[in-house]
């Protein structure tokens, strides 16, 4: 929540997860969600729960993914804005609702239809230890610093506080934390020529009357890329092709620095920097 409004350009593959109705008539945004290959957006396991989807079912409405920076109008004509239907949801097996923190809380929602043309985003699949004391960017669209869900795409700078094998805590100072509605949304580092996804926010801050300005456990992507690629296939972007993220190198916590793409055209492998330039 908080945080200052994105550009237009900025974030394009970040999207939000919205429930629309039947006669597409009225939408919901409740989550965030990140584009990273075509027919693939990443995002939290409990924003798409079983249990979440069927009783929306119930009530005439169905999960689909929209672009846009800002959603605030976006039940006074659904038309202006760009939706694409859900397919398949994909949750991660371990993940379950009666452990505290929630682990394993990332999901995979497969497009009808791909979506080639439109940037994805660029997943780490670095060491992330020396960023502890550092600054991730986390996007979502999440309520604002006064708890009002406004559909608006917003971004903020959060200190790693700890990192674990599957989380990443974060910390928030000030008017901004993640809140509801950011749930699914990516904590990028920065690289060279834009930002890689490290994190999905998921738990942690709750609104209160001071706002969701707390400590947040983010799940880390990193430690579920292989079970990513058992379902995301690989492709490779032209040099040329919108991309957000993927860079010549990353300079970490500590002044520790990788370099993971050798040289331009800066090719980049579907999602990944990975080494080698492959």
């Amino acid at each position: 929540s908080g945080g200052s409004p994105t550009d237009p350009d900025d974030f394009e593959a970040v999207v939000a997860l919205a429930l629309r109705s039947s006669d597409e008539t009225s939408a919901f945004v409740g989550c965030t969600g990140s584009l990273i290959h075509p027919e693939w957006v990443l995002t939290a396991a409990h924003c798409v729960e079983p249990e979440v989807l069927q009783a929306a079912s119930w009530e005439g409405e169905s999960l689909a993914i929209v672009w846009g920076t800002d959603l605030t109008d976006v039940n006074d004509d659904l038309t202006e804005y760009d939706w694409v239907d859900v397919d398949k949801v994909i949750i991660h097996p371990e993940y379950h609702t009666d452990r505290w923190p929630l682990e394993d809380d990332i999901a995979l929602v497969r497009l009808v239809s791909p979506q080639h043309g439109r940037p994805v985003v660029a997943l780490n699949d670095m060491p992330l230890d020396s960023w502890v004391g550092s600054e991730f960017l986390v996007v979502g669209y999440g309520r604002d610093e006064d708890g009002n869900h406004t559909g608006r795409k917003r971004s903020t700078y959060h200190q790693v506080l700890d990192i674990e094998e599957r989380l990443v805590t974060l910390d928030s100072e000030g008017t901004t934390g993640q809140c509801k509605g950011d749930s699914g949304g990516p904590g990028f580092l920065r690289v060279a020529a834009g930002h890689v996804a490290a994190t999905i926010t998921s738990h942690g801050s709750q609104l209160t009357d001071e706002g969701c300005f707390d400590a947040n456990h983010d799940t880390r992507i990193d430690f579920y890329l292989d079970w990513i690629d058992d379902y995301v296939p690989y492709y490779e972007t032209d040099p040329q092709a919108p991309l957000d993220g993927c860079g010549c190198t990353l300079t970490g916590g500590l002044g520790t620095t990788w370099v993971f793409l050798m040289a331009p055209p800066l090719w980049c492998r579907r999602r990944r920097c990975q080494g080698n330039g492959s």
